[in-house]
């Protein structure tokens, strides 16, 4: 079975508040601070890694489309908040 979109978007995300402050240089200074929320998403930056170097089957020649084949290849992805894949 093949996934077409293993990875669903967005990947994983993290939001980060922060605070700034900004003071001017007057007499007497004065300032200002607003509340900044950023959010953090992880870029797709790690390729997927298969769990053997090689994989052989063997398929007889009649056989129809839309059969399983075994043995599954199996990947994981670091980047894929569902990181086990099958194919």
């Amino acid at each position: 079975r093949g996934l077409m979109n293993p990875c669903p978007s967005p990947l994983n995300t993290k939001d980060v508040t922060f605070t700034v402050l900004v003071t001017d240089t007057g007499t007497p200074p004065l300032s200002s601070n607003v509340s900044l929320i950023m959010t953090i998403e992880d870029a797709n930056d790690n390729a997927p890694v298969f769990g053997n170097s090689s994989y052989s089957l063997s398929v007889d020649e009649n056989v129809g489309s839309g059969i399983s084949l075994s043995p599954a290849i199996q990947a994981t992805d670091v980047d894929c908040v569902a990181s086990n894949l099958v194919y």
